[in-house]
């Protein structure tokens, strides 16, 4: 499962006054083996007991804010990834499944930080938007191709779960993408809508595979404890 849990509330932008114990519930219903979460709040997270191993890296030094992955198998090797002088980044971790390792990533790019003022549908929608919106999109594809050649080096199966701050049609995921399995198309169905922005639904929010796994199952779930919704899919060796 790939979770962006906006720090579980931290600011309270919603009413629910229960969203980290109810995050939790949610998550132990679904019994994932694995959840990889961004925008992770250690002071605001719950304990996530039924997950014995569990490691978290934030996205700047010393912070309390960040990635972090939780598992049912264990995790070795466990890594921060930093994409420089961004607030974003991203982490990995091996998982010792039975006699295999695979390779987890849990990536966050860069973010739009766009507000209410800048909706891309109205008139408004103007040139210094635009410029804004392209310095971004030019930065997203300076970390992913950062992170191709980490990648590159990688022995393992991999499963990439991302909050890639950018839709199916862009390039920043046609580099992600390109030699990999979007879980949803290989499994899911609909418009797997992740995220709104005003009332335009976006999905932005990928779990990526190599291709020697395979995607039986794919879910995008409709609970509303974030600003986004939480994503899974059941795997299985190709």
């Amino acid at each position: 499962m790939s979770y962006n849990v906006r720090s579980f509330n931290r600011f309270q932008w919603l009413e629910d006054k229960n969203v980290s114990s109810s995050i939790e519930n949610f998550i132990n219903g679904t019994n994932a083996d694995v959840v990889c979460f961004q925008e992770f709040s250690k002071d605001e997270a719950p304990g996530f007991n039924n997950y014995p191993y569990q490691v978290f890296k934030p996205y700047l030094p010393s912070g309390k804010i960040g990635l972090s992955i939780i598992s049912k198998y264990p995790l070795t090797n466990s890594k921060g990834i930093s994409f420089e002088g961004s607030q974003n980044g991203g982490m990995q971790s091996d998982l010792i499944w039975k006699k295999d390792t695979l390779r987890l990533y849990n990536l966050h790019f860069e973010s739009f930080r766009l507000n209410r003022e800048d909706s891309l549908i109205s008139s408004n929608y103007s040139e210094k938007i635009r410029r804004k919106l392209q310095a971004v999109f030019d930065i997203q594809n300076e970390q992913v191709h950062y992170f191709k050649n980490l990648a590159y080096s990688n022995p393992y199966p991999e499963i990439i779960c991302t909050y890639l701050n950018n839709n199916a049609f862009s390039k920043p995921y046609k580099l992600l993408s390109g030699s990999r399995f979007d879980s949803f198309k290989e499994a899911g169905a609909g418009l797997g809508a992740t995220y709104y922005f005003s009332i335009l639904p976006l999905r932005i929010d990928f779990i990526f595979t190599s291709k020697d796994l395979r995607v039986i199952d794919y879910k995008t779930h409709k609970v509303k404890l974030s600003d986004h919704r939480p994503i899974s899919a059941k795997l299985t060796k190709g």
